[in-house]
Formats: C-alpha cells, structure tokens, sequence
C-alpha cells in the first residue's frame, strides 16, 4: 500500500534514493506495510478474499526471505531500482505495526474470529481463501481459549471447541442472515454447509446436542455481494509506471 497515488505529480518513487531527501517520499509514495492490514480487511469485508490473499501470501514471502527472518519492515520503496526485482526494504527494518497488523487480518478477517470480551461477545465470520483445504489452530481469548477446525469438501466444516470461556456468539458466513448463539464453556460449536444450507449445532463436552439451527440464505446480502463483485471486476494491484512520468524524479 503505498501512501500515495502514483498518478500524483508528488508521488515519489523511491524512498532512498540521490534524486531527493529520503523524507520527501516518507508519506508522499513509500509504502507503509501496515496500511496492507487496513486494506486487506477492506477487501474481506466486500467479498473479495481472494484478492486479499495475493497480498497476504506476497507479505509472506517477504517476511520469509528479505530483511529480517519472520518479521516485516516499516517501509519500501513504492517501485524496485532499475535491474532489482524487488522494492528496497527501508524505514525501521522489524516494526512491531507492520508485524501487528500482518496478524491480526489473518486472526480476525480470514479466519474471521473477533472477540469483544468488554460486551462478551464474539463474531465468526471466517473467510477461508480458496486453496486452503484444511485448517486446524487456536486463539487465547479472555481466560480460555478457542479450538478451531476447518475442512472443506463436498461439506465444508467450521469446528470451534470454547475451552473455559463463554460468550455471546454471532456467525456470519457468506449469503446466510446473521445468526446469534450463547456458547457455555466447554461446549463445541459446529458449522455445516453445502451450498446454499447452513446448520449450527451446538454441543455439550459429552457430544450430547443442546442446539441446531438451520441458517437462511439472505436475499439481501446475495445482492450486495453481487454488486461488491461488480464493483471490483477488473481491479488491480498497481504496476510501476515510467520514471519519465514523475516530476520529482526530474528535480
């Protein structure tokens, strides 16, 4: 996410570079890695995961093989340095914001677990990227701690084991209304879906079922995700353009 529009006549390429104090490109063209987190939960929120993902596994490549091992920087260069496949790494070389917000879109957008403990509450709204077949993790909430599977086939499954905590929980998955379920401690909460159904089955810690609920499709949402997808066809991420094409680099 660079910080500002490459068509502007301030946008600066680089952030290290001869042509002019490093300053100058700070806020008008470096980019920033944590505004990536902002951005991929925006896309998440119209639907558009996949997309969101391209820039996800993109951070983890980098976070992988440049710079520090398993940790982001604070800024690049909006484009790379003729003859360089990649941007130059710059600003704090392991900043806790960009690292910070990595996570928490992979926690709380694609897997979709946002806890409000102040209101003991809790939302799952999971958007699991296409590729990923099967998950298995766990997130620390409060004093307890949630358990979670996912499996997709024919029926994909979303498991979720509440381990000593329990809250209001609202589930929202893709074209469904909105559901609100109180979980006690130490039950399990299960998501089945095959196309356009949905069952909620709640569980005690003996397997023994306290609840289902058969979830309905919504006409409304259906509509507006069609209109997100009209919305965002043909985006994408931006190519660099021609140095010719910015005046600063002329200064």
């Amino acid at each position: 996410m660079a910080s500002l529009d490459r068509h502007h006549p301030f946008f600066y390429p680089f952030h290290l570079t001869p042509h002019y104090h490093k300053d100058a490109a700070y806020h008008n063209g470096a980019v920033w890695l944590c505004l990536n987190g902002i951005a991929m939960q925006r896309m998440i929120e119209a639907g558009q995961e996949e997309t969101a993902y391209l820039l996800f596994k993109n951070m983890n490549w980098q976070a992988l093989n440049l710079g520090v091992v398993g940790g982001l920087c604070e800024n690049m260069d909006a484009y790379p340095h003729e003859g360089a496949d990649w941007a130059t790494l710059t600003g704090a070389y392991l900043q806790a914001w960009s690292n910070a917000e990595h996570l928490r879109v992979w926690y709380q957008y694609f897997l979709g677990i946002r806890p409000d403990l102040i209101n003991n509450t809790l939302t799952l709204a999971p958007r699991i990227p296409a590729e990923m077949t099967s998950l298995n993790y766990h997130i620390n909430v409060g004093e307890g701690r949630i358990e979670a599977t996912f499996a997709r086939g024919l029926e994909t499954t979303y498991r979720y084991a509440f381990k000593h905590v329990g809250l209001k929980v609202e589930i929202d998955l893709p074209s469904f209304e909105l559901l609100v379920v109180d979980v006690e401690p130490n039950t399990e909460l299960i998501l089945k879906q095959v196309d356009d159904e949905l069952s909620v089955i709640l569980s005690d810690a003996q397997g023994q079922v306290l609840k289902r609920i058969a979830a309905t499709v919504s006409p409304s949402r259906v509509e507006q995700a069609k209109r997100n997808d009209r919305v965002m066809k043909g985006v994408a991420f931006a190519k660099p353009m021609g140095l010719e094409n910015h005046p600063v680099v002329k200064q």
